[in-house]
């Protein structure tokens, strides 16, 4: 019974990561957004999870001598390419696609772990746009209001006030912060639910972005995380 073997010792640990945006490292040694623009290497949040990876990979060691398969995949955030944020980084989305792809294959060539866009999982930057829609639809959820119906148990003013210096950094300090979280909002529980969806109950999600975000990669999906704490 081998193939049933394989498939319950079968792990993939899937690591969404941002693009390249640009930072500075303070004299703290602590990484720190800058958003003047978005490169083709390996960022912030890309290298964290390329950290955790190594990580996980010597504590699994045992277990793959042991019979498992353990694979690792990162997944760049080319959903990212809109209007607002293509216009705060000055930014075409060709360009800014263009670097997405750059940055997967300096992460598989300098890291030898398998990278992709995120949208490769759900049919393009198209596929996403009616994801999210339909989790609009769904869900019932319209609004940064909405959200607090939804999942109550989550204190999304708590991690709202936790981005806004992050988003003035983004986006400027006259934007409307609520529709930026609702809208980032909706993009980790589209996350969540697509990875679990596309490659099933074997799947794992690594989070190594701002803890603030990792409850909504579970609102719609019931998928594993494993996080490890960063503040940026």
């Amino acid at each position: 019974n081998l193939n049933l073997y394989e498939r319950y010792n079968n792990f993939l640990i899937i690591a969404p990561v941002c693009p390249d945006y640009s930072y500075v490292i303070t004299n703290e040694g602590k990484y720190q957004y800058t958003f003047k623009g978005v490169g083709n290497g390996i960022g912030v949040v890309a290298n964290k999870a390329i950290q955790n990876i190594k990580l996980l990979k010597k504590s699994c060691s045992d277990l793959v001598q042991n019979g498992f398969l353990i694979e690792f995949k990162t997944l760049l955030g080319d959903f990212e390419a809109n209007e607002q944020n293509l216009v705060a980084l000055n930014e075409t989305q060709e360009n800014f696609l263009k670097k997405i792809n750059q940055s997967a294959l300096s992460i598989y060539q300098n890291h030898s772990i398998i990278s992709d866009n995120f949208t490769s999982i759900c049919g393009g930057l198209k596929g996403w746009d009616n994801q999210i829609s339909y989790i609009k639809n769904f869900c019932k959820i319209n609004r940064y209001e909405d959200l607090k119906i939804f999942a109550p148990d989550i204190n999304h003013d708590k991690n709202l006030i936790s981005r806004l210096p992050l988003y003035k950094k983004w986006f400027g300090s006259d934007k409307d912060f609520k529709r930026i979280f609702f809208n980032q909002s909706l993009e980790y529980m589209a996350m969540g639910y697509l990875i679990k969806n596309y490659y099933g109950d074997k799947s794992l999600l690594l989070a190594s972005d701002h803890k603030a975000m990792r409850p909504y990669y579970t609102i719609l999906a019931n998928i594993n995380l494993i996080a490890s704490s960063a503040n940026y």
